[in-house]
């Protein structure tokens, strides 16, 4: 199994631009090990829905974006990909999930934030951080 992890490192505040990633690649099994990330040049949006009455923000999906293919066959095919929202100490409180068998550069793989640990968990004033997840295969 093969797990790349993006972290988004923010002042906690989503307004505020975010350019800053750490990758980690790491491959699971036996002789577990470090590997090279695939792509060198990968982005993430994150889609807020503004609610109409409350005026409140909440996080719909993120939505990974690369000019580079990860091809079918390649150890990322076939994985899936999930973005965890997380409060300021470090606890997931929202996440989406998708797979994928393929990836074609520049297009948008986006994920829907549909899993809540209380109601409403994906307001924008309850998250700290933003964790994003490529998975291989099992």
């Amino acid at each position: 199994m093969l797990v790349v992890l993006f972290s988004l490192m923010g002042t906690g505040v989503l307004a505020e631009p975010w350019n800053e990633f750490e990758v980690w690649v790491q491959e699971y099994g036996w002789a577990q090990k470090d590997i090279e990330f695939p792509l060198s040049q990968a982005s993430l949006d994150i889609r807020i829905y503004t609610e109409p009455i409350t005026g409140e923000n909440f996080i719909n999906s993120c939505v990974f974006h690369s000019d580079q293919d990860i091809t079918s066959g390649s150890r990322l095919s076939s994985g899936k990909a999930i973005c965890k929202l997380l409060d300021i100490n470090g606890n997931a409180i929202a996440e989406g999930r998708t797979t994928f068998d393929s990836y074609m550069g520049s297009d948008d793989l986006e994920i829907f934030i549909t899993s809540f640990v209380f109601p409403n968990s994906n307001l924008n004033d309850n998250i700290f951080d933003i964790k994003f997840i490529i998975q291989g295969p099992i």
